[in-house]
């Protein structure tokens, strides 16, 4: 229960940390501040013996103890087990504390991802749009040059708007909100465009890139945007750790019905010993 306790009151218990008798209250003849908060405590709740609960010295609460049913006084060995009792309640008490803590946190994380998300997805429309209407030509024609560049910044406003959505799915994923949607795509187009976006990156790092990927590939039931994601992640980790010179496979082939993408490289690789962890 919540008791409105003054902070001199809180201070008494941290600094003396004393178990209060009530029978050493009730017929004081001086009472300060304090003990007069503890006398009214004692008549409030009818209490015969109040245990603190402190931890590292912070006051957390108290252990109230009425009347015993046979009317005897408290022993001392019934308070001392009363106070070690108290002991592991005032840990439970700072866990639970802590736990509200990092759950506030969390939402205000998930919150903070949820509105940036939603304020970056509309002008980020906004500019794929306005890309989308120099690609056709609609306010002019562009030379080859400008075409392309034109092209890849669409692509990337593409990729800038599917990351901000991907926060989205993970305030979603917190929430419990998540929903997996599937549908029948080219698996084929989805590899490309993966890559496409990659291509600059392989070109700087200056590693050996070999494409494999037949052009009569099935397609798959699948959501294509978490498949583009996994397929991006692979060739970013192989981008990253295959050092200049290296070389990068990117492969893809059917078998038993199944649709096996690979992407291999020369890099450092994870030491054996750690393999059988990756999934867990």
């Amino acid at each position: 229960k919540d008791i409105p306790l003054s902070e001199s009151f809180k201070k008494y218990f941290s600094n003396a940390s004393p178990i209060i008798d009530a029978r050493d209250y009730m017929f004081h003849p001086i009472l300060d501040g304090t003990r007069k908060e503890i006398l009214h405590l004692i008549r409030e709740y009818n209490a015969r013996l109040v245990v603190p609960i402190l931890y590292r010295s912070s006051f957390l609460g108290l252990i109230i103890l009425g009347m015993k049913f046979s009317q005897e006084n408290f022993t001392r060995k019934e308070i001392g087990a009363i106070q070690n009792i108290a002991s592991p309640f005032a840990i439970a008490l700072e866990n639970a504390r802590l736990y509200e803590n990092i759950q506030y946190a969390n939402k205000m994380k998930t919150d903070f991802v949820s509105i940036a998300s939603h304020q970056l997805r509309t002008p980020l429309s906004g500019l794929r749009w306005s890309l989308k209407i120099l690609a056709n030509k609609e306010l002019g024609a562009l030379n080859d040059e400008q075409g392309k560049l034109v092209s890849d910044m669409y692509t990337s406003s593409e990729r800038m708007i599917e990351i901000v959505n991907q926060l989205l799915d993970v305030v979603h994923i917190e929430e419990d909100k998540t929903r997996m949607e599937c549908a029948q795509f080219s698996l084929l187009d989805a590899l490309n465009e993966a890559l496409q976006e990659k291509t600059q990156l392989i070109r700087e790092k200056n590693v050996e890139f070999i494409y494999r990927i037949p052009k009569n590939i099935s397609p798959i039931y699948a959501n294509k945007q978490y498949t583009k994601t996994i397929i991006s992640i692979f060739l970013d980790n192989a981008i990253k750790y295959t050092r200049p010179q290296g070389k990068i496979i990117f492969s893809a082939v059917t078998r038993e019905g199944r649709v096996v993408v690979s992407v291999k490289d020369t890099g450092i690789g994870i030491p054996k010993k750690e393999q059988d962890n990756i999934f867990n």
